[in-house]
This record gives C-alpha cells, structure tokens and sequence, in this order.
C-alpha cells in the first residue's frame, strides 16, 4: 500500500476545532482595525469617491485661483491666447499656428469655453482666466 501512494500528494487532515482566521487574530491581541470585518452588500469601495473628489478640486482650485503662474513658459501664448484670438479677434498668430504645426486640441475647447463666458457677459480677463483655471482643474479630475 506504501508504494500504491508513492509520489501523490495527499491533503492533510482538517481539524475540526479550527478557529476562524479573525478569531484568531482576536486571540494574538491584534488591534481591531487589523481584524477583517464583514462588509455590507450595500457598502461599496466607492462610498467615499465623491466627497474625496470634491476636496481634489477644491484644492486644486484654490491653488490654481491664489497664484499668477503658468506651468511652463508658452501656455498662455500657445493655448489661452490663440483660443482668445479666435474668439474675440484680437491677438497673436505665431508660425505653429500660421502653418498648421501646432494642434487645435487644447485652444479649441478654451475658445469654446471663452464664448460661452462671453455668452454670459463675462469676458473680462478676471473673469475668463479662471474660468479657464476651473475647467481645467475639473477636467483634471475625470482621471479618478
């Protein structure tokens, strides 16, 4: 019979008097934040997301409205006024955008966003740079 059983794995006996894996984390004298619980079907992962996401943009928008500053040396050339050029007419035209080099798809959706403020009575730069500032700080947040 030895033999017979020879190479083949056999399961160990199960005790029957095993206690649950929380239990016996309970009896090591874990905390009880270490210890699983039991979730509610109801209570999902995502219970927190948007009260989370709300404070990212309040952040992020305060941050973005208490400072004068640009993220790199062009971007209001480059994007905020082309968008400004297309909407209201006055402004630079700069050879990536007079021979087609440079891509529409940031300062076409700034323009839209200008004549919609404009739309609203609000163009005054005050008014459209954060607007613009907002959009972008709510756009942000799409990634979570």
């Amino acid at each position: 019979m030895a033999k017979a059983n020879r190479g083949k794995r056999t399961r160990p006996a199960r005790r029957a008097n095993r206690a649950p894996s929380g239990a016996r984390a309970a009896r090591r004298g874990l905390p009880d934040f270490l210890l699983p619980r039991a979730r509610a079907p109801e209570e999902g992962v995502w219970r927190g997301f948007w009260p989370v996401l709300a404070l990212a943009f309040a952040a992020r928008a305060g941050v973005a409205l208490s400072g004068d500053f640009a993220m790199h040396p062009d971007e209001i050339m480059q994007y905020l006024e082309q968008a400004h050029r297309l909407v209201f007419g006055a402004g630079v035209v700069h050879w990536e955008h007079f021979y087609g080099a440079r891509s529409w798809i940031v300062p076409g959706p700034i323009a839209g966003l200008l004549a919609a403020l404009d739309a609203l009575g609000l163009d005054g730069p005050g008014w459209y740079i954060g607007g613009v500032e907002l959009a972008f700080c709510a756009f942000s947040l799409t990634i979570p």
